[in-house]
């Protein structure tokens, strides 16, 4: 090996020398709790479930399950693209979703009307 490579081996070395060393080590107790850490993930997946019916959503259309819903997304892509306008596209359409997700954090709706309106937006 040359010494330029040598030396770059080196200086990654020891920048990651006081990362990964407080790893290496056995541990007796991990730094971690499984339990916590599950319990995160369920959280996450229940809070989530919105999304992961739009998601199946997504998922029908690119299958081609519901092939009128398919073509009209088909084209609504073609036309966005020929005419570069498809940025554009997904810059309104992440302002939207922030802007309800604003309008939930402002207006504090009570959880009636939040069940309402999230099965009328994604149900």
């Amino acid at each position: 090996m040359t010494d330029t490579v040598v030396g770059i081996i080196q200086i990654l070395v020891w920048y990651t020398q006081d990362f990964s060393a407080q790893y290496i080590d056995d541990f007796d107790k991990l730094p971690y709790d499984i339990d916590v850490i599950k319990h995160h993930v369920e959280r996450i997946i229940f809070a989530s479930a919105p999304w992961q019916a739009w998601a199946m959503d997504v998922r029908s259309v690119y299958r081609w399950e519901h092939p009128p819903t398919t073509f009209k997304w088909l084209a609504t892509y073609i036309i966005l693209w020929y005419t570069d306008h498809i940025i554009g596209f997904l810059v309104g359409l992440m302002s939207v979703f922030q802007f309800y997700a604003l309008k939930m954090l402002v207006c504090l709706h009570s959880l009636h009307y939040t069940q309402k309106s999230i099965l009328f937006y994604f149900g």
